[in-house]
């Protein structure tokens, strides 16, 4: 009776659940092994459903004892080890500025593809082409709208999926604000005069890190405000 009374309580408590896909994330299990825990009686749970999603709700006691049984007691500190010094190891993360050009620019391009391919998809050659299109100009779109610059612990990152560009403190030569970016430069991820690699998402001012060594001497990212990102990474370097 008094462990049913336990149960009941920890339902209501707060932090005490966590959802199937929670616990397949933050544990690395995976729903056979859920289902196993289930049937053995090792995991308790109750089914919910948000919107019309289906979910099981488990106990986190019970989620933990189950793998420090399955993967043995260090596992589960190891991996908060882990999980702590990924979370420390970024200190600052901004997503790079769009004008609103550049919005309506890659969006109408986007669907002007798109409109292109329902017109001409026949022959069969020609649907391929323009589906292939179609998709890589789709891919190249998310990308270029994804673009995010990071201060870590041990360096700066660049990023573009599935591209990011890393220069650690050691080998920042200077860093400062550029003026704006002209025009022939392009979008995305372009090589730079001079021995450079810049991420470009406008026409703006941007932050110029200058290299010590390496192929690139140079990157150049168009942060939402370069003096700001300049005085963070400088307050991280001291």
């Amino acid at each position: 009776m008094a462990e049913v009374e336990v149960l009941k309580s920890t339902w209501v408590k707060k932090g005490a659940t966590l959802s199937d896909k929670s616990a397949r994330k933050e544990f690395g299990l995976t729903q056979e092994e859920i289902i196993l825990g289930i049937r053995g009686g090792k995991l308790h749970y109750q089914e919910n459903n948000v919107y019309g999603n289906p979910f099981l709700r488990l106990i986190r006691s019970e989620v933990e004892a189950f793998v420090d049984e399955k993967h043995g007691g260090d596992y589960l500190k190891t991996k908060k080890i882990k999980t702590e010094l990924a979370q420390t190891n970024k200190v600052y993360e901004e997503k790079a500025p769009y004008s609103n050009t550049i919005k309506l620019v890659m969006v109408s391009g986007l669907f002007s593809l798109v409109f292109l391919y329902f017109i001409f998809r026949k022959p069969e050659q020609t649907e391929f082409a323009l589906l292939l299109v179609v998709l890589i100009s789709a891919l190249v779109t998310w990308s270029f709208f994804n673009i995010k610059f990071r201060i870590t612990t041990h360096g700066v990152e660049a990023a573009m999926p599935p591209f990011t560009y890393r220069i650690p403190f050691s080998e920042i030569k200077a860093v400062k604000k550029m003026e704006d970016i002209p025009w022939y430069a392009g979008w995305g991820i372009r090589l730079w005069w001079g021995g450079g690699i810049a991420f470009i998402s406008m026409r703006k001012s941007a932050v110029l890190i200058e290299k010590e060594k390496g192929f690139f001497r140079k990157l150049i990212l168009t942060t939402q405000d370069p003096e700001e990102f300049i005085n963070k990474l400088k307050e991280e370097m001291e």
